[in-house]
């Protein structure tokens, strides 16, 4: 699992047992951790982009989302405390995007 920055390549080793569905929403998880470990004052807007439409669901689901995704709303939340704007955006996988095919 990779977050792809403007000026880095952050990689994380995930267990061997773990989901598609678990890589894709730690690795929204992580994009979010970093935006709060950037203590830039220029730099609070941020996107994060995931070819997950699902995983994006999950974590916009207000009523019943899943332990991960509430976990994703959690750290969200708390990074926009600090002033920090995060978007997501979905896009298509294996498209040929430039560093979505990188970060998979």
């Amino acid at each position: 699992m990779s977050i792809i920055t403007e000026n880095s390549i952050i990689t994380y080793k995930l267990p061997l047992k773990c989901s598609f569905y678990t890589a894709k929403v730690l690795a929204i998880y992580k994009a979010v951790q970093n935006t709060m470990k950037n203590n830039n004052r220029s730099h609070n807007n941020y996107l994060i982009i995931s070819d997950s439409l699902s995983n994006l669901i999950g974590i916009s689901n207000p009523t019943d989302p899943t332990d991960i995704s509430k976990l994703n709303q959690e750290k969200t939340y708390k990074a926009c405390q600090k002033g920090k704007v995060i978007s997501f955006l979905s896009i298509p996988g294996h498209s040929g995007i430039n560093g979505n095919e990188l970060a998979d």
